[in-house]
């Protein structure tokens, strides 16, 4: 079963690149790493995760932006860089409040 959504968000991924559409491509390969993060193959998350942050630049939505960069801290942990993780992840969470805050309207 895992295997087989696995397959379906690849395949989510291929159809997104065909389209040329970064976003899609980036959502799919998050879900992606999620799922080998899941089952503890972290150093595929890792490399399908590298994949995504690679995208970014391509990508306007922020909240798709920070939801990546945020989900490639804690497998940063989990690979030996806990320091540098737990720096980045809460400077991400400060922005995310900063930018959340400015956002509402008065």
């Amino acid at each position: 079963m895992v295997d087989e959504s696995i397959r379906y968000a690849q395949l989510e991924y291929e159809l997104a690149i065909r389209n040329n559409n970064a976003s899609e491509s980036v959502a799919a390969i998050e879900a992606i790493t999620t799922k080998f993060h899941n089952i503890g193959r972290t150093e595929t998350a890792e490399d399908w995760i590298t994949k995504a942050a690679s995208i970014l630049d391509r990508i306007p939505d922020h909240r798709l932006m920070l939801i990546v960069r945020m989900r490639r801290e804690p497998i940063r942990a989990e690979t030996g860089d806990s320091v540098v993780a737990a720096t980045n992840l809460k400077a991400l969470q400060e922005q995310d409040l900063s930018r959340s805050t400015r956002e509402q309207p008065l």
